[in-house]
């Protein structure tokens, strides 16, 4: 228990999602419809289920839906209530219906048709003044002032990893990876065209991001999912904060003529390897670089979350005999977690079981007796949040458990589940 990590196949398992982002599918519904100053719905998904939020002036709602028979149907919510919609086909757009009200909405594209008759120009707007044109001192502000616009939302992991992304992209949240979702993320006939994860590893013995086996090990695996990329150039040199970064690129045609690139952004934050990937059409990725390196620039690493109600003494104890009762085995494990963080482990097994031998007639003609001890110790960090333990190992490898608690102060009990068990293990509230 233990010992279960993240392997290098999560790195795997984050490249693979975003090629199946990009595989052929059915025609979508995923993207962006605005009746421009009315109302604006955003839909994220492909084949038959979505999720997204439509937007009416200042308020936003939540919403999912299916596709049924070429309509989409399904529900948003305000506060506790929920309430009906339809979707359907119209043009270039769509028109959306509920409660008796249609709107029809337009869908925006990434790449607007520069032959298209440009928009009509609202006399009444209030045009935008070049910081040059306007009065004041902002002419003489350094290169480096803030940038105008609404504040990149936070995202505070509970090992303490943390970063900001722009206002207007979505975040999910996957098993070992975050996807990021734009507002007018493109497709095309055979679905999606981009996607966007977050993923993080234990570094193991890897110090810096530009050790050459940091990009050695997405390249295996960028490859081995799509053959098709080959790295454009040297890496780049970057930053991600406080901490040194670097920034590969892959390029390549797929098998249905589409330009692909890849743009891996990669650190290392307190002994994780972390990593943002953009991957799909090469344009639509190109036109998300400032975005991308934005983010990959406000990757930090602070405190970890820890839940008070954690911090103690837990016990495990686990019996187990052959058939016969012949042999037997108990176990006993301790995992203390402390208040600053840190973490104790450990483990002791004793086994012991007995043999006889009979003649043909019954009789005892020898016996035997074995008996065993064996156990292990080991120290890390803890996190935990959102119903998640997680623990560094001394050792660099990364634990992570599902958990709840159960009981009074004093007799409680954690039950804890790997992703690789049926059954949560249960450990018994310790005396101090």
């Amino acid at each position: 228990m233990k010992t279960s990590r993240l392997p290098h196949s999560a790195i795997a398992t984050a490249i693979l999602l975003a090629a199946a982002v990009l595989a052929k599918g059915a025609e979508g519904w995923g993207g962006t419809y605005t009746t421009n100053a009315e109302l604006t719905l955003n839909l994220v998904g492909a084949g038959q289920a979505y999720t997204g939020t439509v937007s009416l002036g200042n308020r936003t709602f939540p919403l999912s839906a299916r596709e049924k028979a070429g309509v989409l149907e399904g529900r948003f919510s305000s506060g506790e209530l929920q309430f009906e919609f339809k979707a359907a086909v119209e043009g270039d757009g769509l028109t959306f219906t509920t409660d008796g009200t249609a709107y029809s909405l337009s869908r925006q594209t990434a790449n607007p048709n520069p032959l298209a008759k440009p928009a009509k120009v609202n006399p009444l707007a209030k045009p935008d003044v070049p910081a040059t044109a306007a009065t004041g001192s902002r002419t003489n502000e350094p290169s480096g002032a803030p940038a105008r616009g609404a504040a990149w939302k936070p995202y505070r992991h509970p090992t303490g990893l943390s970063m900001a992304y722009p206002p207007d992209w979505q975040l999910k949240e996957h098993p070992g990876m975050l996807q990021l979702i734009p507002p007018d993320a493109a497709s095309n006939a055979d679905g999606p065209t981009e996607a966007y994860l977050v993923f993080a590893e234990a570094a193991e013995d890897i110090r810096s991001a530009e050790d050459p086996r940091v990009l050695q090990l997405l390249e295996e695996q960028l490859q081995q999912l799509m053959p098709f990329l080959r790295r454009k150039g040297e890496p780049e040199k970057i930053r991600a904060g406080a901490a040194p970064g670097v920034l590969g690129i892959w390029e390549g045609t797929n098998p249905k003529g589409m330009a692909v690139c890849a743009q891996a952004y990669a650190t290392i934050l307190r002994g994780y390897g972390v990593a943002l990937v953009g991957l799909g059409d090469k344009k639509q990725v190109a036109a998300r670089e400032k975005s991308l390196r934005g983010i990959f620039a406000s990757f930090a690493a602070g405190e970890g979350q820890k839940d008070p109600q954690l911090a103690g003494i837990w016990k495990y104890w686990h019996y187990s005999s052959s058939a016969l009762g012949g042999f037997s085995t108990e176990t006993t494990r301790f995992l203390t977690l402390r208040a600053d963080g840190t973490c104790l482990w450990s483990s002791r097994s004793e086994s012991g079981g007995s043999a006889r031998g009979t003649d043909s007639l019954g009789n005892e003609t020898w016996s035997a007796g074995v008996a065993g001890t064996s156990g292990d110790s080991d120290r890390g960090t803890w996190s935990a949040g959102g119903g998640k333990l997680y623990i560094m190992w001394q050792n660099g490898s990364l634990s992570e458990w599902s958990y709840s608690l159960e009981g009074q102060a004093g007799q409680r009990r954690l039950l804890l589940k790997g992703a690789d068990q049926s059954k949560a293990d249960e450990w018994m509230e310790a005396p101090q």
